[in-house]
């Protein structure tokens, strides 16, 4: 079932009364030193994911050696830095995108984590003092013949498009949501999660800095980085950074502004096109490999699918626009939010949906309530599960906690001075970009070339949906919502196409 996600190398470590399997998709420390599970004292982790300032971090650690920190890879460097600083002041050093799943011998406790803004998956089910725990969840449903379908879970992919919160659609699976730590004593079954990191905001008058440091912390690789290319604001500050990588365009109406910005930075430019798939072949790869439904899987299926001739690692500007303000519907964090609802969670559908807000400093954020719902549980999950079909691995560098703290410190009437996005544009203008490139109407990370039999399906499935009732609509809904929905209702009916039979016969209609 994980193959996919790691074709290079397969292990396993297995205790008195642990197993952990690994497969491994070698970026960092190619030799076999890096191959997972690791050991180190009383711990064995198995780690997806990576810790972009991993060399710095060795300074943190035991007092070892300093040739012997050099020669480390990132996971080992985080089991030493658990050993000798415990495992949240860890966490809240690491800069990165990960999962991991941790036995600690001497305290005889599990323990699991996921990044910051959930970029990397992990999914658990827990039977007593037993917890299994998986990168796809379609690996746990071979535990037990039959599941209750999660109608909870199913409603709020309906609102997002992505399955809102750690409840799945086979209840009692789940997901360890972003920012999560995980500690489970087998001994007693008692499992509890907290937060482990604390958003900070502060005086900040340069966001260059901290924009171009994070899109340099993600080149830290051992095999060659590329690009996704829109050839918007965003992914063209990414390409200023990358100068003689590949860039992958996925085919739009933007790609002459696309071509020149490879141009400008000498990029090897390359065109992904929708029209050579088919929407139900799409599907299918990714339900099968992955266990869940999606809506807008195709985009990042298609583009990471054509990068993977190019390279192992790829960078995408997801968090951009939730950051700097790049939608109209994100207003600054005294704002009541009902717009934003409105737009993000498909209300012309379904009504107020206050449940899905968050809460930062006390007070209602914008961009958090972005961040933590659809970055989370829509772009980040997505992205990763279609770029992990084709052992594609995908990073990005706006979700970098620390300029993620210094974009929320600065207010909104700066960000919007000359209109959406106004720091970001700034950069570009001092790289010689002009306003008429920079103000341009969004067209977006989109399909804006159709792959074959998409517009059938998506009438078929919505047809499908409302004929068993897992969808009610009122008389009147927005086009916009109605176009949404129907994406979804693909994604649905491909997963029900593919998982149906386990779910108990009752459960179904």
């Amino acid at each position: 079932h994980l193959h996919h996600r790691g074709p290079d190398y397969e292990n396993y470590a297995i205790g008195s009364n642990y197993a952990f399997g690994h497969a491994r998709l070698s970026i960092i420390d190619l030799s076999s030193a890096g191959n997972q599970p690791m050991v180190y004292k009383n711990l064995t982790i198995t780690f997806n994911g990576e810790i972009y300032n991993y060399k710095t971090l060795k300074f943190y650690a035991v007092n070892d050696d300093k040739d012997y920190h050099d020669s480390l890879g990132d996971t080992m460097t985080l089991l030493h830095c658990i050993d000798s600083a415990g495992i949240n002041n860890a966490l809240n050093q690491a800069n990165g995108m990960w999962s991991f799943g941790l036995w600690d011998k001497q305290k005889q406790l599990f323990y699991a984590s996921v990044d910051r803004f959930g970029q990397k998956p992990f999914y658990y089910y827990q039977q007593g003092n037993e917890l299994w725990f998986s990168s796809t969840p379609n690996l746990l449903y071979k535990l037990k013949y039959g599941w209750d379908l999660d109608r909870q879970a199913l409603n709020s992919y309906w609102h997002l498009g992505g399955i809102v919160g750690p409840d799945r659609l086979l209840r009692g699976i789940k997901k360890l949501c972003a920012n999560e730590l995980l500690t489970f004593n087998p001994a007693t079954g008692k499992l509890t999660i907290e937060n482990y990191w604390t958003p900070k905001t502060d005086a900040v008058t340069d966001i260059s800095t901290f924009v171009y440091s994070a899109i340099d912390r993600v080149k830290t690789s051992d095999v060659p980085v590329n690009i996704f290319l829109s050839g918007g604001i965003d992914s063209s500050l990414v390409a200023s950074r990358f100068k003689g990588s590949t860039a992958i365009h996925l085919k739009s109406p933007e790609i002459d502004f696309a071509q020149d910005v490879a141009n400008k930075f000498n990029l090897q430019f390359k065109v992904a096109d929708p029209t050579d798939h088919d929407i139900e072949d799409i599907l299918d790869d990714y339900t099968i490999k992955c266990g869940e439904p999606t809506m807008a899987g195709a985009i990042p299926w298609i583009t990471s699918k054509y990068a993977k001739q190019f390279g192992k690692v790829a960078v995408i500007a997801n968090g951009a626009d939730e950051l700097f303000f790049g939608y109209n519907r994100i207003h600054g964090d005294d704002s009541d939010g009902s717009v934003q609802n409105m737009h993000m969670l498909r209300e012309s559908a379904f009504g107020q949906l206050n449940q899905y807000r968050r809460r930062y400093k006390g007070n209602p954020s914008s961009r958090w309530t972005e961040l933590m719902t659809f970055v989370q549980f829509d772009i980040n999950s997505t992205l990763d599960f279609a770029s992990m079909c084709h052992s594609l691995e995908v990073r990005s560098p706006f979700l970098d906690h620390t300029l993620v703290e210094a974009a929320l410190s600065i207010k909104e009437s700066i960000h919007r001075k000359k209109g959406n996005k106004t720091l970001l544009k700034e950069l570009l203008w001092q790289l010689g970009f002009t306003q008429s490139f920079t103000d341009r109407p969004k067209q977006g990370f989109s399909l804006h070339f159709k792959p074959s039999g998409l517009e059938e399906y998506k009438s078929m499935a919505m047809e499908w949906a409302l004929r068993n009732k897992y969808l009610t609509l009122p008389r009147q809904i927005s086009a916009r919502d109605q176009s949404y929905l129907e994406s979804s209702a693909i994604g649905l009916f491909n997963w029900f196409k593919h998982y149906s039979h386990h779910i108990y016969a009752n459960q179904k209609n």
